[in-house]
């Protein structure tokens, strides 16, 4: 399937985009399912199509190979994808970013209010799953 992909590409001819989608999950002897992956990735840059569509069909792989492959190597394809500036990259880093940054504020302002209530910082850094030193930062923050 590899090599028929690469082939209509090369030839300039449709193909059809859910074979690269899930080109890693299928079974090879040669490779294993992150140089599938990589390979698929190679060849949907090669596409001739219009960037939306490239955005969403580099979106959907990784989506789909998060499942199958480890979060090191996950995290290593993303890098290398985020290079290409696609937009939807970007704005799945964007909302990822604000949600972590919310889920902090909420965390800052949970360890202020314990504090307040008078608990010490041990059990607050135990309660809130937030290391020690973290919490003595946000309670020396607050009283500045």
């Amino acid at each position: 399937m590899v090599n028929r992909l690469e082939s209509d590409i090369a030839d300039g001819n449709e193909i059809n985009e859910l074979e690269l989608i899930y080109l890693p999950f299928f079974k090879s002897e040669k490779m294993k399912p992150l140089e599938l992956l990589r390979k698929a990735i190679n060849m949907a840059n090669r596409l001739e199509t219009k960037a939306v569509s490239k955005d969403k069909l580099f979106a959907l792989m990784l989506v789909v190979s998060n499942k199958i492959i480890d979060k090191q190597e996950f995290d290593a394809i993303w890098e290398e994808v985020r290079m290409m500036n696609l937009t939807v990259l970007k704005i799945a880093e964007e909302k990822g970013m604000e949600k972590g940054l919310e889920k902090g504020m909420e965390k800052g302002v949970e360890i202020i209010k314990r504090h307040s209530r008078g608990e010490g910082a041990m059990d607050i850094s135990k309660a809130t799953n937030v290391s020690l030193k973290e919490v003595e930062h946000i309670i020396a923050k607050s009283k500045s």
